[in-house]
């Protein structure tokens, strides 16, 4: 809500926003998994997608709000907030390590 400019970084969210926007994320976040964006629980959202995450909720509940989604720019291009909250995760999505070792051999 504060990526919305509706709370700043003091406020905290009443209840039923709270639930709301707990909505939109699990419901999202299935959606990436599924998709393969999303490779983190619930709840623990890893740093260097924590702001892509905010920028898709934040554009799928601005209308909850009576907002149009918001448009940023990204790389010179008019964008919804979403749209670049999605170009940065498929941006991270190349370069996480699978965590697996790789056996290599040397010539």
């Amino acid at each position: 809500m504060q990526r919305l400019a509706l709370l700043d970084g003091q406020e905290e969210p009443d209840a039923s926003d709270h639930a709301m926007i707990s909505r939109f994320y699990a419901n999202k976040l299935a959606e990436l998994a599924f998709k393969g964006l999303a490779w983190w629980p619930a709840d623990e959202i890893p740093e260097l997608a924590m702001e892509y995450m905010a920028d898709i909720v934040a554009d799928l509940a601005a209308p909850s709000f009576g907002m149009a989604a918001p448009q940023v720019t990204f790389e010179g291009k008019p964008v919804t907030l979403g749209d670049r909250g999605l170009i940065g995760l498929r941006q991270i999505k190349g370069v996480r390590s699978s965590g697996v070792p790789t056996v290599s051999e040397y010539f």
